[in-house]
């Protein structure tokens, strides 16, 4: 089972920082999962659409100019992280999951991804819940031999009746969906067509210990050094 890092090690350090990426490396975590956003151009690591709660001022991120956001600091006093700077970070040391959660500029989206995956030698899987942005990626990317080692995540909040269906008929490598509803058909069922099953988020024995049982692919934990402790 895969344990991944959610918005890096953010059970003990401020989510979506420098800190908790740089963290769950020294955990030994082995996949880091992300939040990002396009704002002016650019795309930055953070998970809320508002600012209110990480950064203590009313507005939305989105509406925000580059010097603008540049000036914010985290609850640690940190800057809000950019995509480069998290690959960076990252390296060869772990794979890098990207939740796309606002993106306008898809092809400087996916040059910058490019250029960042070559430099820092990071692997790369792309989710989101917005199943568009993952269909637009993915058919922006399918004929790229640059891009034949990305893979892609559909995110959902629910059991569907036809259980990972959804996902098949995304073309996406992995059916990732919350770890409280799932059940042994959906992962049975996903693995009959050849799809992970990924599962967020993961913080306690019971739960880590039924989806295992399950046979589940791997979780998305904010408690990186603990999960990888019970494998």
């Amino acid at each position: 089972m895969k344990i991944i890092a959610h918005r890096g090690d953010s059970s003990n350090y401020i989510e979506n920082s420098m800190s908790a990426f740089e963290n769950a490396i020294s955990a030994g975590a082995k996949y880091i999962e992300c939040d990002i956003q396009e704002v002016d151009g650019e795309f930055f690591v953070f998970h809320d659409y508002t600012l209110d709660r990480m950064c203590g001022i009313s507005g939305r991120l989105a509406n925000l100019k580059l010097a603008e956001i540049n000036g914010l600091l985290l609850p640690n006093n940190e800057q809000i992280p950019t995509l480069a700077q998290l690959c960076e970070c990252v390296s060869s040391h772990a794979v890098l999951n990207l939740e796309v959660k606002h993106l306008v500029d898809f092809t400087g989206f996916i040059a910058q991804l490019n250029a960042l995956r070559i430099t820092h030698d990071v692997q790369i899987v792309l989710s989101s819940f917005s199943h568009p942005i993952v269909m637009k990626l993915r058919a922006l990317l399918r004929n790229s031999r640059n891009y034949q080692d990305i893979q892609y995540a559909a995110l959902i909040a629910h059991l569907p009746a036809d259980l990972a269906l959804y996902a098949h008929k995304l073309d996406v490598d992995i059916a990732a969906i919350d770890a409280n509803v799932m059940s042994q058909a959906f992962v049975e069922h996903a693995h009959s067509l050849a799809l992970e099953v990924w599962c967020y988020t993961v913080n306690d024995d019971y739960l880590l210990e039924r989806l295992r049982e399950y046979g589940v692919d791997a979780v998305f934990t904010d408690k990186p050094a603990w999960a990888l402790s019970k494998l």
